[in-house]
């Protein structure tokens, strides 16, 4: 359970939000603070001097397939949406409020869309809906196995339902709360975003939630603050690089536990839980790379923590310095290697990376259905801390216009989700976010009229001879005016 220590209200551009304690039991997967004190001091030792035998966990393996990250089966039998998933279960709701859910191939329509965009929630709701008016279903097998989705998603072990995390959710979905700014304190590390918090614990379900809110995927957030008593996380880590290190911790703890070391220990680290924490781990790992995060981050201890307990799995495997590709083979997962080998080939990952609205489907299947639906912005210069690639902010994010008016005092903001406001191009804006720094950037485009035209000719002649500083000094001084024109 959480312990709620501070809050304070924030927009995007500020700093501190939820800062919360994780109680009542110690971090699943990568704590190594068990056993004997003296047995884990020699075995510390032994790292340390480059003497330590290697475990042997080749018989350690994640059961995860491909079908964990594809549409299900049926979806092969559907044509796909002209503009994609996304609008297609948009048109399928607006349809089942009109017929009062009372037509049964629209209800079975839109379970089937609510399904293959992973919308479980939505997915529920059509199927309640339809139970209680007695709608017939002519495809019972198929319904049942619905029911059975929604069903198993609910048996997985998730914090994303908690009291606690529900009000982060609304804080951020309704109070213009910065999601990359909650910061969080557990047993295994301290100072963690939202998003290394989920990774760490192989919490799948809330990494996703995060995502789908905004989350920025490699932001470090080294400027979190530290409690005292816990180690400090990996220097310049990301959520990939901690949920591959736990998938590797894990790993190695099940082995040990297995071959009869620690005691034989049970529970959490040798029973059923470990293996779901590992298993947890290896999918936040293969969704975060299928995502875009970045696979060239490496493993660097912090400042003076060496030789702490946590670390020792870095001394066995000498993961010191090493990226996340150089050790995808210590994951324990084929199909974590061969996802990291795809999406390091730059072809591959535009064309395929993920729509972030937890679908797991390619943005073009997805939210980017349309011919003119852009989602990626490609920059020429490879600048140090930036991301090469900007993906499309969320589409289920709260819209940036909505927060911008929160910021200004307009009590008309919309509090609508980006794909709901000004996701379409009628808006002539697009929103990409930076996954190293979590900032926004905004493309505005505007109609190609002969009015316009004269507009930019005119400002080329304004900004022509000018500095980079200087221009964006204009622009600047161009946007506060927009903001507050008695400047």
């Amino acid at each position: 359970s959480y312990y709620l220590l501070q809050y304070q209200y924030s927009n995007r551009n500020k700093a501190s939000c939820y800062y919360l304690r994780w109680g009542d039991y110690s971090s699943r997967c990568t704590g190594l603070r068990m056993g004997k004190k003296s047995r884990s001091s020699k075995k510390s030792k032994a790292a340390n001097n480059g003497h330590s035998r290697v475990p042997l966990v080749s018989d350690i393996n994640s059961n995860l397939s491909a079908s964990s990250f594809t549409p299900p089966s049926f979806a092969a039998e559907l044509p796909q949406p002209a503009e994609g998933w996304a609008r297609e279960l948009r048109k399928l709701e607006k349809e089942l409020r009109d017929t009062h859910y009372q037509d049964a191939a629209i209800v079975l329509s839109a379970a089937k869309a609510a399904r293959i965009m992973r919308q479980f929630d939505v997915l529920e709701k059509i199927l309640t809906k339809a139970e209680s008016k007695g709608v017939e279903i002519e495809d019972q097998k198929l319904w049942a196995q619905l029911n059975e989705d929604v069903a198993a998603l609910k048996r997985v072990k998730t914090s994303v339902r908690s009291d606690s995390m529900k009000q982060i959710i609304n804080g951020v979905m309704k109070e213009g709360m910065n999601v990359d700014k909650v910061a969080f304190e557990d047993s295994t590390f301290i100072g963690m975003n939202c998003l290394q918090f989920a990774a760490t614990r192989g919490d799948v379900q809330l990494m996703e939630q995060f995502i789908k809110m905004g989350a920025a995927l490699d932001f470090e957030a080294s400027e979190m603050p530290y409690f005292s008593g816990i180690v400090q996380k990996p220097k310049e880590c990301t959520a990939l690089l901690l949920a591959v290190n736990g998938a590797i911790t894990t790993r190695n703890v099940m082995s040990v536990v297995a071959r009869g070391g620690m005691g034989g220990m049970g529970g959490r680290f040798g029973g059923g839980e470990a293996r779901e924490t590992y298993e947890g781990c290896v999918e936040c790992a293969i969704q975060l790379v299928r995502l875009g995060a970045d696979t060239s981050v490496t493993f660097q201890f912090p400042p003076g923590c060496e030789n702490h307990p946590i670390y020792q799995t870095w001394h066995v495997w000498k993961l010191e310095g090493k990226s996340v590709r150089d050790v995808a083979s210590l994951v324990g997962s084929d199909l974590f290697e061969k996802t990291v080998e795809e999406f390091s080939k730059m072809e591959h990952q535009i064309e395929h990376v993920n729509c972030r609205c937890g679908s797991r489907l390619p943005w073009k299947l997805c939210h980017a259905g349309k011919p003119t639906d852009p989602y990626y912005l490609a920059d020429k210069n490879d600048e140090k801390g930036v991301s090469k690639v900007k993906w499309r902010y969320s589409p289920l994010a709260p819209c940036h216009c909505s927060t911008s008016h929160s910021r200004l005092g307009d009590p008309a903001e919309t509090k609508k989700i980006h794909f709901k406001c000004c996701w379409d191009e009628t808006a002539h804006r697009e929103y990409y976010q930076c996954d190293k720094t979590s900032e926004i950037r905004v493309m505005a485009r505007m109609a190609n009229t002969p009015f316009h035209r004269e507009a930019l000719n005119s400002m080329n002649k304004i900004m022509q001879g000018k500095s980079e500083e200087e221009i964006s000094k204009y622009m600047e001084n161009a946007q506060q005016m927009m903001n507050d024109p008695e400047v």
